[in-house]
């Protein structure tokens, strides 16, 4: 690189120095891996019920979606210490590259400990590859065309919410479930060969300045949630006072104590902000919210494609169609919140009013759905799921507002990027609470009851989000 050039690209503070040609390839390259991942994500909710029903394992439903969820978590935090050392190409290579691995092997797995298996290696892969997308958005371009390609990203994200469904549902019924992972492949394909031929190899972060990595609170961490999920899975089937369920939950109180401990004590790079805890009730609220609000997404992601499909009997198609409604009618409130938002600045108001669309949608589909659904409530369902997608926006964005209403400017950085945690802890150990609920309630009842009861425990969740918005306050900056 000429001195020229060095000078340019410091002046427009691009992290990642790429020619221009180069540039626009890469950033195509990342558009259609996160594609090719987000796919995935509603893919396997859709069929999910057709991969447990060839093991029998029904008590185990969420338990891959759970793991892979922590994985994915633990992967996103380890490798942006990593990718801006080792260099772009080679960590988005390395991801790609797992999860093509892990989806061929998926085809062949023989038994559902083997599946978990794969599906926590694929959130790894998963994590590789999304942690890195908006931050990579930001390195390769300079600042006055980043907005344009995370908007692109958004799109893109868009697309999926809306089509990926819907797709994976025509899929199973067309071909099986086993074509849902070829499609995806195909989209990994592409994406590795991009990088690997068109992508430059020097893609380090010529402005990274090291931060202390906490592999204590990382470990800890990663035990506690992994340790509970584990416990809520095989509860009802081993007994909630056998041996083994007990050591489970003993192991997970060292896990959470220890994790105190280390956070307590770490600084720079610490995993959870335990100071920041301590420090502003606003930010525990915050934090709860982020957890809470996640529940009733997971009962619409998972239990609403099983109910459908194993309880009323519908086509997989169908199935999708109810999530593909609820991601329009977010795309549709997004930007009406936003300008509500930038207008009034009243983002309470904002969290509340969508709290209360997902909470009593939610609690309608516990109370309502029966298992004639698939020839009388289909339409009320997709019209329930279009309402729930209207407040769909607080689990992606509002969360992250709050951290700049209402916490104090020093704040809000830590604050914002520890969001992402609390969703993490909804999506695992909250889905593995409401699939503890599902198996209890399944045993003594049947599947429909089990359902319903996972919606209304996720109505209840989302009822408490409300609660906390409503008492969150301004602080002085």
């Amino acid at each position: 690189m000429t001195r020229q050039k060095e000078t340019l690209t410091q002046e427009q503070d691009i992290a990642i120095y790429l020619s221009p040609a180069k540039r626009t390839m890469v950033a195509i390259a990342l558009l259609i891996s996160v594609f090719g991942c987000n796919f995935s994500f509603r893919a396997f909710s859709i069929a999910l019920p057709h991969i447990i029903a060839d093991w029998d394992a029904m008590e185990l439903y969420t338990l891959g979606a759970t793991l892979m969820t922590v994985a994915m978590t633990v992967a996103t935090v380890v490798i942006a210490r990593v990718t801006p050392r080792v260099g772009l190409k080679q960590t988005i290579m390395v991801g790609l590259g797992i999860i093509l691995v892990c989806n061929m092997l998926t085809l062949f797995a023989p038994n559902m400990l083997i599946f978990v298996l794969l599906r926590i290696l694929t959130g790894i892969g998963n994590g590789i590859v999304c942690g890195q997308i908006a931050a990579s958005m930001n390195k390769i371009w300079e600042k006055a065309k980043r907005g344009t390609w995370i908007g692109i990203l958004g799109v893109f994200q868009s697309l999926t919410s809306v089509a990926g469904p819907m797709v994976s549902g025509f899929l199973v019924d067309t071909w099986g479930w086993q074509s849902t992972y070829f499609v995806i492949s195909a989209f990994q394909i592409a994406g590795f060969f991009m990088f690997l031929f068109m992508c430059p190899k020097d893609t380090k972060d010529r402005f990274y300045k090291p931060v202390k990595f906490d592999l204590l609170g990382t470990i800890s961490f990663t035990i506690f949630v992994i340790a509970l999920v584990i416990v809520c899975s095989y509860g009802n089937s081993l007994g909630w006072a056998s041996p083994r369920i007990i050591l489970g939950f003993v192991v997970a109180l060292i896990a959470a104590i220890v994790l105190v401990i280390a956070e307590n004590k770490a600084d720079e790079g610490a995993l959870l902000p335990w100071k920041l805890f301590k420090k502003d009730s606003n930010f525990i609220k915050i934090f709860l919210i982020a957890i809470f609000i996640s529940l009733p997404g997971m009962a619409q992601v998972y239990f609403m494609p099983l109910y459908l499909q194993n309880v009323a009997e519908t086509s997989a198609t169908v199935a999708g169609l109810p999530f593909t409604i609820l991601s329009i009618g977010s795309l549709i409130a997004s930007p009406i919140a936003g300008k509500i938002y930038q207008k009034t600045g009243k983002n309470k108001l904002i969290m509340v009013i969508c709290g209360i669309l997902m909470s009593l949608t939610t609690l309608v589909y516990g109370l309502w759905i029966y298992p004639e659904v698939a020839s009388k409530g289909l339409l009320v369902i997709y019209l329930l799921s279009f309402i729930y997608g209207l407040g769909y926006i607080l689990t992606m964005t509002l969360p992250y507002n709050a951290c700049s209403e209402y916490l104090s400017t020093e704040d809000v950085g830590v604050g914002t990027a520890n969001v992402y945690m609390g969703i993490t802890l909804g999506s695992s150990v909250g889905l593995a609470v409401l699939q503890a609920l599902y198996n209890k309630v399944s045993a003594s009842a049947d599947i429909g009851t089990g359902i319903k009861a996972t919606f209304i425990c996720s109505a209840i969740s989302g009822g408490l989000t409300i609660l906390l918005a409503l008492s969150l306050k301004k602080n002085s900056k």
